[in-house]
């Protein structure tokens, strides 16, 4: 990481069971064909930020870094 000119690297989980799920689009999904899906996937990522190893099981994950040039501006 430090070799690629990155620091404080932060990974989260951001879906489960679809890409990239949005809480705002549910009513635009029915119940069954997408609400429990979008639903169960904000549900996971609230638990994998309180218990993080359950980021491993995400299928979608959200990297952040930092540019160790930021540091000196």
């Amino acid at each position: 990481m430090t070799e690629a000119g990155l620091r404080d690297l932060t990974i989260r989980a951001d879906g489960f069971f679809t890409q990239n799920p949005q809480l705002a689009d549910l009513d635009l999904l029915s119940l069954g064909g997408g609400k429990l899906v979008v639903l169960g996937s904000h549900a996971g990522c609230r638990a994998a930020a309180v218990f993080p190893l359950l980021t491993r099981l995400a299928d979608s994950l959200w990297v952040e870094a930092r540019s160790s040039e930021a540091r000196d501006k």
